[in-house]
């Protein structure tokens, strides 16, 4: 097959990356008959002698390095090393070192009868480099003209390789039969005498080219105008800020490569943003204490807004502090532990509650270990996250410290629900009503919220709303819908002042959500109308819940628009959440199909609507 492909190599130009690579892959193959790789070493130089295959030389030279040392294929790989710099010509350099080195370790260098031929090649593709990078650098208009005249092909026999490297282009199947490399690139031997070079010499350091980058100096009074944020007010202002000090900062950045980016930045926000941290990283080093204070004090500004777009993008750049030698950026884990949870950025929310946890614990004096002392909160906090997370490994630890502890333990059923275990938590919830009701003087307190205090009725409440989220996830539909009843009558009967406390924990809102879920599940749909009219409509579960019984009611172009709310509420949730991983945004994702179905669902009822009208005119 190997000897058949010889005489059709100039029709299978265009198809050298399927041909050539699995000859190398047999070259390679010692487990081989020795016959068979010559067989492909012949076929590879034959090859190389026909055509062009440059493109390939790095993928044919790592061959070289590796079949050398095989005494038989010797003087046909030294062939081809002579074949490969005809096509490469100044380009070989980047080889030569190696090439050396190998030819030195098996003895190559003196006796060998195509060494003189490679040495003299190789001395003036060097040659022809170092007369381009010279001409390059001097800046003069001859020195320049010889360089041109260089780079088309005047030093090299190659002119073709020189045209696609010029052009962009390495695609073999662009080349023809190639121009044979004589003596001297080109170069008439008599008119120039060639140094000679030992083949393992290598330039000195103080040869070597190096270009001084000058530092721009930064200008700080227009920064400090950028970035200047207490004036403004709407989010659009806010996100032409960001937009603003993005592409400010890639201008005035310390690092030439940013600021060549700036103009880029300008027509594709999305590089502009990408490349922010890095910017700022520029700028941050070139500032004083006072300005870089003033700077943290307009980010904290801006997180503050709880705008989705500004959080991600100062919670981005304190990781991007976090892990370089200059920051981190000062502002408290706290902080951003907070506005990462609150726009469900949940491992960062975990990773600055581990952080503010360290920082809290205490060295311990003769082992310099850290004691972690973990509060109740903490607890509640890292389970939630791992929760959201799915790491329930994380969430079980957190608990099993809890329990070796003797932490709170009212706050076990809220970790059993954190951990899934629906029917551990469903247990522990009840167990605590039980315990209530017996240290309780009067049975009767708890069933009327009138004569409790407003903290007690909002513990009662919040208890009973944890019950309700149990025996949904169990699918306990009889049991959930009977005590949403209860809930439901309750809630007109409650003080102003136990409303008032009731509320600003949204638990109404959550437990409606819970109770028109129940009532879906058994289409009870005048019970679900009822506690959805208890949701509010600009939140997500809210729109989501009426735009379900708009379709049930054949309210079509209201439950259109009440689906549009939706995508729009889920849009910065699902942003967030897929720079995550896709694990994180698999939730809201199935929320996006609900959508989709619901406008399947009001397609099909208007179709099947007009087929009927149709019928009738008929």
């Amino acid at each position: 097959v190997m000897e058949s492909i010889r005489p059709l190599t100039h029709c299978i130009v265009q198809h050298l990356h399927l041909v050539l690579p699995p000859l190398l892959i047999i070259l390679d193959d010692v487990s081989l008959k020795l016959c068979i790789r010559e067989t492909a070493l012949d076929t590879v130089l034959h090859m190389t002698q026909q055509v062009d295959v440059s493109a390939y030389a790095p993928r044919m030279m790592q061959s070289w390095h590796h079949n050398i040392s095989t005494p038989e294929m010797r003087d046909k790989l030294l062939v081809l090393l002579i074949e490969i710099i005809h096509q490469l010509g100044k380009y070989f350099d980047i080889f030569k070192r190696g090439v050396d080195q190998k030819l030195r370790d098996y003895n190559l260098t003196d006796k060998h009868v195509h060494y003189e031929k490679y040495r003299n090649l190789a001395q003036r593709a060097q040659m022809s480099r170092d007369t381009l990078n010279q001409s390059v650098f001097d800046g003069s208009r001859a020195n320049l003209e010889a360089a041109q005249a260089a780079i088309q092909g005047q030093y090299f026999g190659n002119k073709d390789l020189h045209e696609r490297l010029l052009n962009g282009s390495m695609d073999s199947n662009q080349s023809g039969q190639r121009d044979r490399f004589d003596d001297g690139y080109g170069i008439d031997k008599d008119k120039k005498e060639l140094p000679r070079l030992t083949p393992t010499s290598a330039r000195p350091t103080s040869e070597l080219i190096t270009v001084q980058i000058s530092k721009q100096r930064l200008n700080k009074e227009l920064l400090v105008s950028q970035w200047k944020n207490e004036n403004l007010t709407s989010k659009d202002e806010w996100l032409q800020w960001l937009m603003k000090i993005r592409i400010g900062f890639l201008k005035s950045g310390s690092s030439p490569s940013l600021r060549a980016a700036s103009s880029l930045g300008d027509q594709h926000p999305h590089l502009a943003r990408d490349l922010f941290p890095a910017a700022f990283m520029s700028v941050w080093t070139e500032l004083d204490s006072e300005t870089q204070k003033d700077l943290t004090s307009c980010l904290l500004r801006a997180i503050s807004t709880g705008i989705p777009e500004l959080i991600q993008t100062i919670l981005n750049l304190a990781e991007f502090m976090d892990h370089s030698e200059k920051g981190p950026l000062p502002i408290t884990h706290n902080v951003l532990g907070m506005w990462a949870e609150q726009t469900k950025a949940f491992a960062k929310a975990c990773r600055y509650k581990e952080m503010s946890v360290l920082k809290c614990s205490e060295v311990a004096p003769m082992t310099f270990r850290r004691k972690i002392k973990l509060e109740p909160n903490d607890c509640q906090s890292l389970i939630t996250y791992a929760n959201k997370l799915n790491v329930q490994e994380e969430a079980a630890g957190v608990v099993r410290y809890a329990e070796r502890n003797e932490m709170n333990f009212q706050m076990r059923g809220r970790w059993y629900e954190k951990l899934n275990e629906w029917e551990k938590a469903l247990d522990a919830y009840e167990l605590e009503e039980k315990q209530q009701k017996v240290s309780a003087p009067n049975l009767q307190q708890l069933n009327n919220e009138d004569d409790l205090s407003p903290a007690k009725a909002v513990a009662n409440e919040e208890a009973r709303m944890h019950e309700m989220r149990c025996l949904e996830a169990l699918a306990r539909w009889d049991e959930l819908n009977s005590k949403s009843a209860i809930w439901a009558e309750q809630r007109t009967k409650r003080s102003d002042t136990i409303r008032d406390e009731i509320n600003k924990k949204q638990l109404d809102h959550k437990m409606a959500v819970i109770a028109a879920r129940g009532a879906w599940a058994v289409d009870n749909w005048e019970r679900m109308a009822e506690y959805v009219s208890v949701i509010s409509e600009n939140t997500q579960d809210g729109a989501m819940l009426r735009a379900i019984v708009a379709v049930h009611n054949d309210e079509n172009t209201k439950a259109m628009g009440l689906i549009e709310k939706v995508r729009e509420m889920i849009d910065s949730e699902l942003t967030a959440m897929a720079n995550e991983s896709y694990e994180r945004a698999y939730i809201p994702m199935v929320s996006v199909q609900q959508m989709a179905e619901l406008e399947e669902a009001i397609e099909y009822k208007v179709c099947e609507n007009q087929r009927a009208y149709h019928d009738l005119n008929d």
